[in-house]
C-alpha cells in the first residue's frame, strides 16, 4: 500500500464508513425518532475527534513518540476513532462491542502509525476514556 492511500484515502473511508455505522446503530435503537440520536451522533464524534487529537499531543509530548504530519496524523486519528466506534455501537447489543471496538482501535494504531507496543496500549486506554468522557459530556450537553 502506497504512502497516499495509507495517509488519505484509507483514513477518509474509514471515517465515511465510521460515521455510516454510527447512523444505523442509531437508527436501529431510535427508529423513526432518530433525529435527536442522530444530533448526539454528530456531537459526539467531533468532540471525541478533537480529544482524540488532544490525546495524542499529550502522549507525543510526553513518550517523545512521533505520529507523523499534522493533516495525515489528524485523518488516521479520526477514521481509527470513528470506525472503533462505529463497529461499537453496532456491535452494543451482542455484548462484545466494546471489546471488538478497542481491539480494532488498537490494531489500526499499531498499523497506520507504526506504534510500538507500549505506546499502542497507552493510546488504546486513552481511547476507551475518551470514549466514556465524550460519552458523559454529550449526554449532558443533549439532555
Amino acid at each position: 500500500m502506497n504512502a497516499a492511500t495509507k495517509d488519505k484515502q484509507l483514513p477518509v473511508g474509514l471515517i465515511v464508513a465510521g460515521e455510516l455505522l454510527l447512523v444505523v446503530a442509531a437508527v436501529r435503537v431510535a427508529g423513526s425518532g432518530a433525529g435527536p440520536l442522530l444530533a448526539y451522533v454528530g456531537v459526539a464524534s467531533v468532540v471525541g475527534v478533537l480529544l482524540m487529537l488532544l490525546t495524542a499531543f499529550v502522549v507525543a509530548a510526553g513518550t517523545r513518540q512521533s505520529f507523523g504530519e499534522f493533516d495525515s496524523a489528524a485523518l488516521k486519528l479520526a477514521g481509527t476513532y470513528l470506525i472503533s466506534n462505529g463497529l461499537a455501537a453496532v456491535l452494543a447489543g451482542t455484548g462484545l462491542g466494546p471489546l471488538i471496538g478497542s481491539a480494532v482501535f488498537f490494531s489500526l494504531m499499531i498499523w497506520l502509525f507504526e506504534l510500538e507496543l507500549p505506546y499502542a496500549i497507552i493510546f488504546a486506554i486513552l481511547y476507551w476514556v475518551v470514549s466514556l468522557i465524550v460519552r458523559l459530556i454529550v449526554a449532558g450537553m443533549l439532555g
